[in-house]
């Protein structure tokens, strides 16, 4: 079952070839993961998920955050925790320079009204390389991940890629260039090809929500204005660490499903909490401090920020209540240091043994009102 603009998003080759497994690509802001199912047997309606990801504290998520690390070369060294955790080494032995770490890289393709193949993203180290290769190097990362845990469960170590339908999400509200970029870097990256495009599905999401709700035939939403109700539709509601994206869709009697209003959304993901986080350090110890720490201590402000984006999905903070972050020694000295006593009460914000900065229900409100 497709929608319109589903169809606008697909090559006009022929889909019906026979695949043995279809492999769908979360590429998020700040998390990416997959998931599979068969086309055949037994399992053709099942969903398996990846693999959890595990940090070196023993956390597990179902997907790996999107940081990757590329070495001085520009080749491929790791993606997800194993970034972080190599990236950590390297700042320990002082070559983090040397190197290459993304994080948050996504979002150049929605902000970059000029976005093209030769459009750069900057590294931790300042310096800029092609997104198209750091976006590359991350889908591939994802498929030779997919095919190892399918060839590992089935017992047939013969998978390739050409064995795979692959589908690709991406924001709906992404311009049509950001989607083409996209597939051009599925392409680098051995996922589908220019003679073989309809191997690459590029899905938006929200319409994907839709569809995974009506396959799944959950409940349908009923919505009442005055006298007059809407049955039969679906309201898709995707939300990323980066873009919102909003699509309403009604259900036709043949099961076919039209879409009643264009899609709308945009950049209010939550990256947009984590900067308002930031400007709120900046105002706390100073902008020129922070920055001077970032450039020194890059991996302890990396755990800063992973433990706040843990913290802000939780529900202490949504209840108002007091949340604690985690800091690293280096703060610590940074926050006794620099700290501006008067607005740390102006928020409401405290040091608590040295080790957490407590956060009030004065910051949940400056933090969350820009989304």
């Amino acid at each position: 079952m497709a929608t319109n603009t589903e169809a606008k998003e697909t090559p006009s080759t022929d889909l019906q070839k026979s695949y043995i497994a279809v492999v769908a690509i979360d590429f998020g802001t700040s998390y990416t993961g997959f998931a599979f199912s068969f086309n055949k047997g037994q399992e053709k309606d099942a969903i398996f998920m990846n693999k959890d990801w595990t940090n070196e504290q023993g956390s597990r998520t179902s997907k790996a955050p999107t940081c990757l690390l590329l070495t001085p070369e520009l080749t491929f060294n790791s993606f997800g925790y194993d970034a972080m955790e190599n990236y950590a080494q390297l700042e320990s032995e002082r070559k983090e320079q040397e190197y290459f770490f993304f994080q948050h890289f996504k979002m150049a393709l929605h902000s970059n009204k000029t976005l093209n193949l030769e459009t750069s993203v900057q590294a931790a180290n300042g310096k800029r390389i092609k997104a198209k290769t750091v976006f590359a190097h991350s889908i591939k990362f994802m498929k030779d991940e997919a095919i190892k845990l399918i060839s590992d469960e089935t017992g047939d170590q013969h998978f390739k890629a050409e064995d795979i339908q692959w589908v690709l999400t991406v924001p709906a509200i992404w311009t049509p260039g950001a989607k083409q970029f996209m597939r051009e870097a599925a392409y680098e990256a051995g996922v589908g090809s220019m003679t073989d495009p309809g191997q690459l599905i590029i899905a938006l999401e929200p319409e994907t929500a839709a569809l995974f709700c009506m396959e799944r035939k959950m409940d349908h939403l009923e919505i009442e204005r005055g006298s007059d109700a809407v049955e039969d539709a679906e309201l898709s509601n995707h939300k990323l660490r980066g873009t919102l994206d909003v699509a309403v869709h009604e259900i036709n009697d043949d099961g076919s499903i039209k879409e009643i209003d264009k899609i709308t959304g945009g950049p209010y993901g939550g990256i947009n909490v984590n900067r308002e986080f930031e400007s709120l350090l900046n105002e706390l110890f100073g902008a020129k401090n922070l920055k001077i720490y970032k450039d020194q201590h890059p991996y302890d402000w990396l755990a800063i920020m992973n433990d706040f984006e843990g913290k802000k999905q939780g529900l202490r903070i949504v209840e108002g209540k007091a949340t604690y972050i985690r800091l690293s020694p280096t703060f610590s000295s940074l926050v006794k240091r620099y700290q501006s006593s008067e607005a740390m009460e102006r928020y409401g914000v405290k040091l608590r043994r040295n080790e957490y900065l407590c956060l009030s229900q004065n910051v949940r409100k400056c933090c969350s009102s820009p989304s």
